[in-house]
């Protein structure tokens, strides 16, 4: 778990999930606590060498016409400075009619605000947004312009390469933070890699890839009573690729269909298509982008056969997701353990990652007596 995902757990303010607020108070501290890294900020948005020889850092600094998300006051070469910072995550900033009917916004307040109230040539104001704005606010030299998380998310990873810090895991922390908030990108893509994930049939040709990979590294007879099958997308389990231990007494992939009760799955699957209604729905399932999971899938011909299997089972499974799905004349629970495929991608290797991944799980459920009891408990259920 991210560190900083922990925040979330904290919610000020009901019916609210105040990400601007955490995001400011992290950097903030981060800036506080590594003075190079500070320097590299700053130089990073005033365009110029800036090395602080003291400094203050200030979060929700409060003026008459409202509060700064973060306020930097800095001393270098007897010269005193100061940078206000607006941080948007997926709202601009807010809109405002003056007493002449002009419109202004929070760049223009704090821009004033440095320029009058402070009486400096020495005040600044940014923003930075997780897409840059089309609105270009023009202040002379007052405003330095409209940066990205994924900026400070590039420099943070400059800094740690170069730097050997007490705060580095903090700040990869707070990278990791930034992508799981789609506030940054991921790292490392390839131009195939980035085809392959808009292009249907060549994603398709890396999940068929993956799921050789995965039938070769599995064993046929891993649970006692189950069939092993290869599923490579095809017939009626499409959308499917990898193994599937089921419970028809046949290894043909046609078998490991509605034909069986049981599914214990090791693979990626779609759940596009025909099958959609069946299966529960991967992560990201608008973008055709697959699930690696590590499933159970039980299927019962009523819904208080379906109630007393998961209330059973309930601590052989804790570690994974429970999701029920209803169909016409069967109904099922699926015990799940999965990540976005996209996760995998920054790795180096990320096909051997996900076989990784995929056997690390295998492994503790083979070994896992409790989960080896719901197999038969499963067929007594079915039985009745």
């Amino acid at each position: 778990m991210n560190l900083f995902k922990n925040l979330f757990k904290y919610r000020p303010r009901p019916n609210r999930l105040p990400l601007e607020d955490y995001t400011t108070e992290i950097i903030a501290y981060l800036l506080g606590k590594d003075k190079e890294l500070l320097n590299k900020y700053l130089t990073l948005l005033l365009k110029k060498d800036i090395e602080v020889e003291t400094y203050n850092i200030k979060t929700q600094y409060a003026i008459e016409a409202g509060r700064i998300d973060l306020a930097i006051f800095w001393k270098s070469n007897l010269t005193y400075y100061s940078l206000f910072v607006e941080h948007k995550v997926w709202s601009h900033p807010w809109q405002y009619e003056d007493e002449n009917g002009g419109q202004n916004s929070q760049i223009d307040v704090y821009c004033k605000f440095q320029k009058e109230v402070e009486n400096s040539k020495h005040g600044h104001v940014a923003l930075i947004t997780v897409m840059p704005l089309s609105i270009d606010y023009n202040h002379d030299d007052c405003y330095l312009g409209n940066y990205t998380w994924w900026d400070i998310s590039e420099l943070i990873k400059k800094h740690i390469r170069q730097t050997n810090s007490i705060y580095t895991g903090l700040q990869y922390e707070f990278i990791e933070f930034l992508r799981t908030n789609n506030m940054a990108g991921f790292d490392n893509f390839t131009v195939e890699e980035l085809i392959s994930v808009k292009n249907y049939n060549n994603l398709c040709s890396k999940c068929s890839s993956i799921a050789t990979l995965i039938n070769n590294k599995l064993p046929d007879n891993a649970f006692n009573g189950l069939n092993k099958c290869f599923a490579n997308g095809e017939n009626v389990v499409g959308g499917s690729y990898g193994v599937i231990y089921n419970d028809t007494g046949n290894n043909s992939p046609s078998a490991a269909g509605r034909n069986a009760y049981l599914w214990v799955f090791f693979g990626l699957y779609f759940n596009n298509g025909l099958f959609k209604e069946y299966y529960p729905s991967p992560k990201f399932s608008d973008d055709h982008i697959p699930d690696v999971s590590c499933s159970l899938m039980a299927w019962f011909k009523s819904p208080s056969l379906r109630d007393e299997f998961r209330d059973k089972t309930n601590m052989a499974t804790k570690e994974m997701e429970a999701v029920p799905i209803d169909e016409e004349d069967l109904y099922c629970i699926a015990f799940m353990k999965r990540k976005p495929l996209i996760d995998f991608i920054p790795e180096k290797n990320h096909e051997a990652e996900i076989v990784k991944y995929i056997y690390n799980e295998f492994d503790m459920l083979r070994n896992n007596h409790e989960i080896l009891e719901m197999i038969h408990l499963h067929k007594s259920l079915i039985k009745t």
